[in-house]
């Protein structure tokens, strides 16, 4: 028989610790654009270790390896300048007696689900997109660049992202990764890999979403009955 798959201990990266950083660590906008800058500039400065972890890791040829990380260091100063100019509430309309804002929210816990073929480059792309928004992302990279992905965490950390903000989970895509997409407490998916897997996991959302559905429309419900219980139950006396 094949072994059982085993899942993250408590104290290992979960949706439940992310959650939990991301309401007791909010960083303001400009925070989250400055990290986005000191991640690229440490980018820069290892480059060439990089791109040469890529050529042994995955066996990209220098020139692309090189171009992978490039394009990492460019995700972080886009993210970073375009956060900047729509990250604040905007005024939309001028009507007399009222205040009409646009405004951006984040979503909660995203998780990032990344391929082996630009394997700094897509991965460094979603989490710096959804961190710059406000979310706490669980990274998981593939398992056949599961190196790059620890040494992108680390670049983070040096950074000074807060823990638990941006956590890194290793696995094997099958059994983690099925099985993170699937958790109640992740709140949005960034995905790219093949077609077979990224339809797999918009019918599983599909599927998460009307159990949230249903499962809401029962708590309101008893919620209604219960206060219609108390309004009609005979008082003591």
């Amino acid at each position: 028989m094949p072994p059982k798959p085993t899942f993250p201990k408590p104290n290992a990266p979960s949706p439940q610790r992310a959650r939990r950083s991301r309401s007791g660590v909010a960083l303001r906008l400009n925070e989250r654009c400055q990290l986005l800058e000191r991640v690229a500039e440490i980018l820069e400065r290892r480059r060439f270790e990089l791109s040469a972890l890529e050529v042994f890791e995955v066996g990209k040829p220098w020139t692309q390896a090189d171009g992978d990380i490039a394009e990492a260091i460019d995700f972080c100063t886009f993210y970073a300048r375009q956060m900047r100019r729509i990250g604040r509430p905007r005024l939309t309309q001028n009507v007399p007696g009222e205040e009409s804002y646009q405004h951006y929210w984040p979503r909660g816990v995203a998780l990032v689900i990344a391929p082996w073929n630009f394997p700094m480059a897509i991965l460094c792309g979603m989490v710096s997109a959804a961190l710059v928004t406000g979310n706490t992302v669980i990274m998981k990279p593939s398992e056949q660049s599961v190196i790059i992905g620890a040494m992108l965490m680390e670049i983070y950390e040096e950074a000074g992202v807060p823990p638990g903000v941006l956590n890194f989970l290793n696995g094997k895509g099958s059994v983690i990764g099925a099985h993170m997409v699937d958790h109640k407490d992740v709140d949005l998916i960034a995905f790219t890999g093949s077609r077979e897997v990224g339809l797999w996991i918009w019918e599983s959302c599909r599927q998460n979403t009307r159990r949230s559905a249903r499962a809401q429309a029962r708590h309101l419900r008893d919620g209604r009955e219960k206060r219609h219980d108390r309004r009609f139950r005979r008082r003591p006396g």
